[in-house]
């Protein structure tokens, strides 16, 4: 069977899109991961990672599901780089963010009340 050119760049899109959204699934422990600006002083270095996808949202998930994976709880997001230039015409542009994941104790916030 042969496909005419424009057909097989269609079902090459479909390919990839549908690999890069049932991978962008963000798990249990990605969805518990908080980002923060930097880390405090009683976080842990765990891992450095990256997410890549068509999507903003996806490459995020990506992300926080592997600093998950390798134990951190918080996620400190380090780059982000677009690639516009598509290396199939059907493709689209290409989103990978970086990040360092912490393993850091619970940030307690202390009310300071007035004793009178």
């Amino acid at each position: 069977m042969r496909f005419a050119p424009d057909m097989l760049q269609l079902l090459l899109f479909v390919a990839l899109t549908a690999g890069a959204c049932s991978m962008a699934q963000l798990d249990r422990g990605g969805a518990k991961i908080v980002v923060i600006d930097k880390p405090y002083e009683a976080c842990e270095y765990v891992a450095t990672a990256y997410g890549r996808s068509f999507f903003e949202e996806n490459a995020m998930n990506n992300l926080r599901n592997k600093v998950a994976e390798a134990g951190a709880t918080h996620l400190v997001l380090t780059a982000e780089t677009q690639v516009t230039g598509p290396i199939l015409p059907v493709a689209g542009d290409s989103l990978t963010v970086r990040g360092i994941g912490y393993r850091c104790p619970e940030k307690r916030v202390q009310a300071e009340g007035r004793q009178k």
